[in-house]
């Protein structure tokens, strides 16, 4: 199940990690100093905390993460 970040809510991601979907996805888009420029309405933090905290939920549920390459990032991103 291909998620959003919420917003940031932790009562709604409870609700999806509740329902036990066979995969949890949350793209993080970009590296974070290209955050803003990618996701304009969204916050890195909201982002980067929304598996994290999906498996603080519930650490059995499996999760998954994708990326963009080629936005402006630099190696050492």
């Amino acid at each position: 199940m291909l998620i959003p970040d919420f917003k940031g809510s932790l009562e709604a991601l409870k609700i999806v990690v509740d329902a036990w979907p066979d995969i949890l996805n949350h793209n993080v888009e970009t590296v974070s100093r290209l955050f803003k420029v990618v996701q304009p309405q969204d916050r890195y933090a909201w982002a980067e905390a929304t598996l994290k905290n999906a498996k603080c939920l519930n650490p059995q549920i499996v999760t998954k993460s994708g990326i963009m390459v080629g936005l402006g990032e630099h190696i050492d991103e």
